[in-house]
């Protein structure tokens, strides 16, 4: 598991020609943005640590997007932390 920086971040977001990443983001994206496993993703949303929403349709299955502001909240917490 690494640690992303702000500054690493804001440089993600200025990706695609300088585009903002979006605030909900789908799992692909949030192990992008974060640099943290699939698996931690999944791991810090089981426990609550980060927020998401499911979209579901007719079928079973939906798309899960991760709250991109909540994953910044963790890392200032884990920088706090580590003050």
């Amino acid at each position: 598991m690494g640690m992303v920086t702000q500054s690493e971040r804001k440089n993600i977001e200025n990706l695609s020609d300088n585009l903002p990443v979006p605030r909900w983001i789908r799992v692909p994206q949030a192990v992008k943005y974060s640099n943290l496993s699939r698996a931690f993703v999944y791991r810090l949303l089981a426990e609550g640590k980060i927020k998401s929403i499911s979209l579901k349709g007719d079928k079973k299955r939906g798309a899960r997007l991760i709250d991109r502001e909540s994953i910044d909240a963790y890392f200032d917490l884990l920088s706090e932390a580590s003050n």
